[in-house]
């Protein structure tokens, strides 16, 4: 279960917003483009509490045009098309490694397509290690999947819903001006012990005791120090 104490809450309220958008799994709908949807994204994100600036990388395998990735200030990344598996775990490597990047405490989005029949062990396993690193994570799906309950994870939604501006399925973390009417799921969270390290086999990046990102050759995997 994710336990952030309050002063933790507070920064995140105001935090960086880092998104990773799987365009091929959570495609533009029909009739927009990647304007609208970038502007609905931001907007629903900012509809649920979140005042941050908000930083979108989107992954696909082919480029919108210039003038409109430009106007909806997204950072694309223009994958070689192959198997699902391949695309997942390199938008997941990206993912992680945009984590060690920010030295500060951000909220990290994923946005990315159906997960349940493709390393979802994976996905857990790093929501796992980055809410022990004391990462906010918010997960949207193309549909309604287990991995959408999972505790570590503290802000969903569907993609239908995200990318036409709509209100997000939950919000675990209570902000100070919530007031009592919220549509939310809030929840209180107090901070607790942390274990004193925990490591994984993982293919994306390495977290070290001095949170640099060391890349190996073959597999790479994190350890998880106590802060």
């Amino acid at each position: 279960m994710v336990r952030f104490t309050d002063k933790q809450i507070a920064r995140f309220r105001t935090a960086e917003v880092v998104v990773c958008w799987d365009m091929v799994g959570c495609p533009i709908p029909s009739g927009m483009n990647v304007v609208t949807v970038s502007n609905n994204i931001r907007g629903s994100v900012k509809k649920v509490g979140y005042q941050g600036h908000i930083e979108i990388n989107a992954f696909g395998y082919s480029l919108p045009s210039v003038g409109d990735l430009l106007d909806a200030k997204v950072t694309m990344k223009v994958l070689t098309e192959g198997d699902v598996e391949e695309r997942l775990q390199m938008i997941l490597s990206h993912f992680l490694c945009r984590a060690v990047e920010y030295r500060k405490r951000v909220n990290l989005m994923l946005i990315i397509g159906d997960i349940s029949r493709h390393s979802q062990f994976n996905f857990e396993c790093a929501f796992n290690l980055l809410e022990m690193k004391r990462y906010n994570c918010i997960l949207a799906q193309p549909k309604y999947l287990p991995i959408l309950e999972e505790d570590t994870i503290t802000t969903t939604w569907l993609w239908d819903t995200l990318s036409t501006g709509g209100q997000a399925l939950r919000r675990r973390l209570k902000f100070a001006d919530d007031d009592d009417h919220t549509s939310l799921d809030v929840v209180d969270y107090t901070s607790t012990g942390m274990p004193r390290s925990m490591s994984y086999e993982f293919s994306a990046c390495y977290f070290d005791h001095t949170t640099k990102l060391k890349t190996r050759a073959s597999n790479y995997h994190f350890s998880i120090f106590q802060l």
